[in-house]
Order: structure tokens, then sequence, then C-alpha cells
């Protein structure tokens, strides 16, 4: 699969169009904004959780460099 996937689920509800390469400033901003969510502890407004464990290493997170 590709790095990173990126669909009009309305328009192209089988995922067979990936718009990622045509969508750069979309992609980053999802990134970024995935990153905020995990570092909040949350997608919500209000006080910063903490996350499961402070020593846990997300392999996930490599993704997003």
């Amino acid at each position: 699969l590709p790095k990173y996937q990126l669909f009009n689920l309305q328009e192209d509800p089988g995922e067979a169009k990936n718009l990622e390469a045509s969508n750069i400033e979309k992609v980053k901003e999802l990134k970024t904004l995935l990153l905020k969510y995990i570092n909040d502890g949350r997608s919500t407004r209000g006080t910063i959780q903490k996350n499961d464990s402070i020593n846990f290493k997300w392999k996930q997170l490599e993704l997003l460099k």
C-alpha cells in the first residue's frame, strides 16, 4: 500500500483513486491535526489528557514524518 492514502469517499466509496499526490497540502493539514490529537490526548476541546503510557513508542508516528 502507498505510504499515504487520501480518498473522496463521497465520489469514490470503493477507494479506487488515491488523491494524495494531487492534494499534498490537505495531507499535511491532516497529519498535523492527527499529531495534535495524539499530543493533546483528545480530539475535542478541553484540558489536555495524558495518553496511556509516557514510555509507549507509537511506531505509526514515524510514518507521519
